[in-house]
């Protein structure tokens, strides 16, 4: 198995939610937001740019290693992934029904990407993820996909800076 690091995981599941194509409005894609503020802040001022717009952190919880030799160590990681959705009537019509079928099928896009069902989108150093709660929350003006994900992973101890 090749060691990795939770940065690696992070990228790849930046990636991984960037090529999702959307079931609804698949012109709409998934945005990486560049973090220049906090995402929820910039989408209840910003509601109508807020479409599918993402953010992957790292939120530091780490545990001591449950198995550490030589040279790597079996590490967890915990990740928050948030999607943002206007409160509005974009998503169709149906205005919040819509909303919240567009909420709906996206998060279990994302699952069949960085979820359960997507386990075998990382490398066999990462291993499915540990724990996987996601939430709907509503912002000011916006509504929110909430996910949080622990991942295990091998982390080769010749890169940890001392």
């Amino acid at each position: 198995m090749t060691p990795t690091t939770a940065s690696e995981i992070r990228d790849q599941i930046i990636s991984l939610v960037s090529a999702i194509i959307p079931r609804s409005q698949a012109s709409s894609r998934f945005r990486l937001h560049r973090e220049e503020q906090p995402i929820d802040v910039f989408g209840d001022a910003h509601p109508d740019a807020v479409l599918r717009l993402f953010s992957v952190l790292d939120l530091g919880r780490y545990k001591a290693p449950t198995v550490s030799g030589i040279d790597t160590e079996w590490r967890e990681s915990t990740f928050i992934v948030l999607v943002g959705y206007p409160a509005t009537s974009r998503a169709g019509k149906g205005n919040a029904r819509s909303i919240e079928d567009m909420i709906n099928q996206d998060g279990d896009l994302i699952d069949e990407a960085i979820g359960l069902r997507g386990f075998g989108n990382f490398t066999k150093s990462v291993m499915m993820p540990e724990s996987w709660d996601r939430q709907t929350l509503d912002g000011e003006n916006t509504r929110w996909i909430r996910i949080e994900t622990t991942h295990g992973y091998w982390r080769n101890k010749s890169h940890v800076p001392i």
